[in-house]
């Protein structure tokens, strides 16, 4: 769910190597060096002080929104920062909550930018198809600049059926993780809390991450927040404090970056905790919460017995 400065990656991708050697080298110094300055930078930007001065650092985009449907995933990638990995549960949005959603996006005559569906692996809903349909429908009855994409993994046959069905009018964005082995199925350090770490015990949490503006508002099963990622926070920690209706353009949402932000990893601005990790690394936070959320989901089970099995649990009555 990372942003990283899009700059980077494309020269990666496309430039570096059409380029001699030394050129080559001369960039990676000059690219490693812009990128410490932008650590050091956004690690003093966060202070409580700096904070007071600037106000928050990171706002969320009002005009974009990720709507994780699922947390049920096909793939265990390392430090998954929806915990598809860590906390692996089928938790679904139902069709209901969508068709919620776009009738209060009408209601307030909210034109959405961006709608990106996500998960988990978003196609492994059941009613994943249903759900494309219901957002086609407001984007084309109500705002037609809208664009909707999807994104996947674009692992296992029964993935790559379901993107092959996906409407032409809408953009996939593939990961394209089929064949990776699992060291490769990395990310940052999301489990790493930030508040654990000495030299954020100053850091005012408000100032969020670049999450917030490059993917605007998270909806999950339980509600809105300021960047998806919290959604899937909210899940382990079982706070349930998302906003339970679309929230309007001014709202900040600071509340919820102060609670969700000092927690997670992608508050850390120095590069070392951006890159990614080819093994688990959780810190005491984390273990913690996910402890308490395997309790919680144990004490939620109920075993429904049949009638007959009941019935045959009571003494019998004496004649």
């Amino acid at each position: 769910m990372k942003r990283d400065n899009p700059i980077f990656p494309v020269y990666r991708k496309h430039f570096r190597h059409h380029l001699p050697s030394a050129v080559r080298r001369g960039l990676a110094r000059l690219l490693s060096f812009w990128e410490t300055l932008e650590g050091v930078y956004g690690y003093f930007r966060v202070k409580r002080s700096i904070t007071r001065l600037l106000g928050p650092q990171f706002r969320r985009d009002p005009h974009r929104v990720v709507i994780s449907i699922t947390y049920e995933c096909n793939l265990r990638c390392l430090n998954c920062d929806v915990s598809s990995a860590q906390a692996p549960a089928d938790t679904q949005m139902t069709v209901e909550q969508i068709q919620q959603f776009v009738e209060e996006s009408v209601a307030v005559g909210y034109r959405w930018e961006h709608l990106i569906v996500s998960g988990g692996e978003p196609t492994m809903h059941k009613d994943f198809f249903t759900i494309l349909n219901i957002l086609r429908g407001y984007r084309d009855a109500h705002s037609p600049s809208t664009r909707i994409h999807v994104t996947t993994d674009g692992t296992g046959n029964r993935v790559k059926q379901a993107i092959a069905q996906i409407p032409d009018d809408i953009d996939v964005i593939n990961s394209n993780k089929d064949g990776k082995r699992q060291a490769e199925l990395h990310h940052t350090s999301f489990n790493v809390a930030a508040e654990e770490i000495p030299a954020y015990r100053n850091a005012d949490f408000r100032n969020a991450c670049d999450v917030v503006r490059g993917c605007g508002t998270g909806l999950g099963p339980s509600g809105y927040y300021h960047c998806p990622v919290a959604a899937g926070m909210d899940r382990i920690f079982g706070w349930d404090i998302g906003r339970k209706s679309l929230p309007p353009e001014n709202d900040s949402m600071e509340d919820l970056a102060e609670r969700f932000c000092g927690k997670c990893g992608h508050f850390m601005r120095e590069m070392k905790y951006k890159r990614a990790l080819d093994k688990p690394l959780i810190s005491a936070t984390w273990e913690r919460a996910y402890a308490t959320y395997r309790d919680r989901s144990k004490e939620e089970l109920v075993v429904l017995q049949p009638a007959s099995a009941l019935n045959a649990q009571q003494p019998k009555k004496s004649h």
